[in-house]
């Protein structure tokens, strides 16, 4: 072990004990980390007790121990390291006492998470099989329940605000989720590859769905799910078929477009989005070559600025306005042309084209001016002046 600034770190182990349980304190100072490879390759371990205070598990730190059995996480952690589990193959129980914390935890990614392998997971010495988010969590953190294989329903708050990547994947029991109103956020592949997930509730207060954020679960799966080559969770557009092309209508209701649903969708030539739809996702119409119009209605709100990259320079945005689109693609540079249900016109005038009242649109060409005479050097309607020649005598500006 080390110690630096009053905490210890647990840095290897030599001894030959089986279950350990790792002290709370070292020379009157608290433990609070276990240190990169601090267990790596020990095949004499079979359960190890992590107590409070520990606040991070480093990268490999218990890498490739074949004969770990159990341990037990502390509240305190905060974040456990890359492959810090990896190849613990024999690990059958992962015991936490507070499941807001573990919520929480950052994941550095490979198989930092201990429950991947695991076939209990366990809160205060339950298994967790119906999983319940407590009310206190506002984020589940990336890779939080992923590989998890005795899961097989989740229940999430509307406290929860975002649901971050992958926090649910690969958990291949997992049956049914049901999201409550309030969240806002599903980020990549949180649900991806549950291969049994096939009832699914999800919010009209979801602004954000990740790509591929259900991608190989039962529901995604299963054909009669799919309409017109798109497919839908309640009022969401997920995903949609690579082969697609033409016209696309989606379908009213829907509010969000999640990300990357129709990137690099080549043959797709006109899309028109259903007055309502509130969020437009990242990455939604990249590379969609053969795009040529897209109608957005005013009730958008989000557009992320990657949305339209590398769409042809030829793509017309229709759009009402003073509205998100029209802002959009005023702003990044593309052609916009506005809609309107029923024109209101004012008339046009010789300073004005004939413009609608209600999106801006202008046709036509300005009216002549009118004088009273051919002498008068002032438009009667503008005030514009002109230039008049009378007996070699210039009169006006």
């Amino acid at each position: 072990y080390s110690i630096s600034y009053a905490k210890a770190t647990i840095e290897s182990y030599t001894g030959t004990e089986k279950n350990i349980v790792i002290p709370q304190t070292i020379e009157g100072v608290p433990v609070t980390v276990i240190g990169q490879d601090a267990f790596r390759g020990n095949g004499t371990i079979e359960s190890v007790v992590i107590p409070e205070g520990v606040t991070y598990i480093g990268y490999y730190a218990f890498y490739n121990c074949l004969n770990l059995k159990e341990t037990t996480i502390p509240s305190t952690v905060t974040g456990i390291g890359y492959d810090a589990f990896y190849n613990c193959q024999s690990l059958k129980n992962v015991n936490i006492l507070d499941l807001s914390a573990w919520c929480t935890i950052q994941h550095a990614g490979g198989k930092s998470n201990p429950i991947y392998y695991t076939e209990s997971f366990n809160l205060n010495g339950n298994k967790i099989t119906d999983l319940i988010i407590p009310d206190d969590v506002i984020k589940i953190e990336e890779s939080a329940f992923a590989g998890y294989k005795a899961l097989t329903s989740v229940e999430i708050p509307g406290t929860v605000e975002y649901i971050y990547r992958y926090a649910f994947s690969n958990c291949e029991s997992l049956l049914s989720v049901s999201i409550a109103d309030g969240v806002t956020e599903i980020r990549t592949g949180a649900f991806s590859s549950c291969t049994n997930l096939s009832e699914i509730t999800l919010p009209n207060s979801i602004e954000v769905i990740g790509e591929s954020a259900f991608y190989g679960t039962a529901y995604y799966n299963d054909s009669s799910n799919w309409e017109d080559g798109l497919i839908y969770i309640g009022n969401h557009l997920i995903h949609s078929d690579t082969n697609i092309e033409g016209n696309i209508q989606i379908k009213p209701g829907t509010v969000t477009i999640a990300d990357k649903v129709f990137y690099r969708h080549y043959d797709i030539e006109n899309i028109v989005i259903p007055e309502g739809l509130k969020h437009i996702g990242s990455d939604a119409f990249e590379s969609c070559n053969s795009l040529k119009n897209i109608y957005i209605p005013s009730s958008v709100e989000t557009i992320p600025v990657s949305s339209f990259d590398y769409c042809p320079s030829s793509l017309i945005i229709y759009c009402y306005a003073n509205t998100k689109a029209h802002t959009f693609a005023a702003y990044n540079g593309f052609t916009y042309k506005f809609m309107c249900d029923e024109h209101d016109w004012q008339e046009a005038t010789c300073t004005t084209l004939k413009t609608c009242c209600v999106c801006g649109l202008t046709e036509g060409s300005l009216i002549d001016h009118t004088y009273d005479n051919a002498y008068d050097p002032l438009c009667n309607k503008c005030g514009a002046e002109r230039i008049i020649n009378i007996d070699n005598k210039i009169i006006g500006a």
